[in-house]
């Protein structure tokens, strides 16, 4: 191969194969992704021919960036990849049906589900692509079943509201034997308007003041500890950060872990709204609001805000 790679690529730099190394985030920390690398160092990154993609989540990119070992196989600053913005959600299905049907106008007619309340799913998963295409096959192979076709775009939000909050109702009591009453607190500020679904362990008093739930640092952390083995909230990986810190004293590592609320966690916080448990007296972000209900006990004509 290295051969046949000098034969191709007659000029160093002149060219190659791009390779890639997807999901690196599962080696589960950044030093033993480090080390994994520089061993492949000599064996891979340094071959003519061959140029190297890393790609990965929660901070081990950065990590890699501080191995003296590989500097010269990594550019600077590391390219960060953000979401899918929800605006895009609509033309990347309609993209997807294109590619996988030979009629992607009648597929769209047939589906379960609008593409408009896909863009809603993926704002409630917290806008995970992958959990959303998951959550809507599931929701497809529940409409399959049931053997009734859905005619217009109203029946298929009504159905799909109502198995959405069965669904996302289900995983919560499966969990809510195992995470503390008030631990909740934690995920319902998290995912209101002031956070949006990332915050940092640093960020205590901010969730201390916009609960309704009052509680220390010390249960902050066993909290978030909890969230965490439940896979409801991730913590990104930043072993890098302590390098050029002063502070490398438990604490002073916990202060900056950085978390996200998973699209687990995201789902389990709707049916937490739905059933009007929300702990946090934060603001709630846009795509929330249409969850919540007016009171019908009012002289007004109840409807969605």
């Amino acid at each position: 191969m290295r051969e046949l790679l000098s034969e191709i690529f007659t000029v160093q730099g002149n060219g190659g194969i791009v390779c890639v190394i997807d999901n690196i985030e599962l080696l589960e920390n950044g030093m033993a992704t480090r080390k994994m690398l520089e061993t492949l160092r000599d064996k891979l990154f340094n071959v003519n021919g061959l140029r190297w993609v890393f790609c990965g989540a929660n901070g081990v990119i950065h990590s890699l960036a501080g191995s003296p070992r590989l500097t010269a196989f990594l550019n600077t600053p590391v390219i960060k990849i953000a979401n899918v913005k929800p605006s895009a959600i609509i033309p990347l299905i309609r993209a997807r049906l294109c590619e996988y049907s030979t009629d992607a106008k009648e597929v769209e007619r047939e589906l379960p589900v609008a593409l408009e309340d896909l863009e809603l799913l993926y704002r409630i998963v917290n806008s995970n692509l992958r959990d959303l295409l998951a959550l809507a096959d599931e929701f497809c192979e529940y409409c399959a079943q049931s053997g009734k076709p859905l005619r217009t775009n109203s029946t298929r939000r009504e159905k799909l509201e109502r198995w959405l909050e069965k669904a996302t109702g289900d995983r919560y009591d499966d969990l809510s034997s195992r995470v503390s009453q008030n631990a909740w607190a934690v995920l319902d500020v998290a995912m209101s308007g002031l956070f949006q679904g990332t915050f940092g362990a640093a960020d205590y008093s901010s969730f201390n003041q916009n609960s309704t739930v009052s509680f220390v640092e010390a249960t902050f952390k066993k909290w978030l500890s909890q969230l965490e083995k439940l896979g409801l909230i991730s913590k990104e990986l930043n072993d890098g950060a302590s390098d050029s810190s002063e502070d490398d004293s438990e604490l002073g590592k916990f202060s900056r872990d950085v978390f996200t609320v998973t699209a687990k966690g995201a789902l389990v916080h709707y049916a937490r709204r739905k059933r009007r448990e929300n702990l946090s007296v934060a603001d709630d972000p846009e795509w929330m609001r249409p969850i919540h209900h007016v009171d019908t006990s009012t002289p007004r004509k109840a409807n969605r805000y």
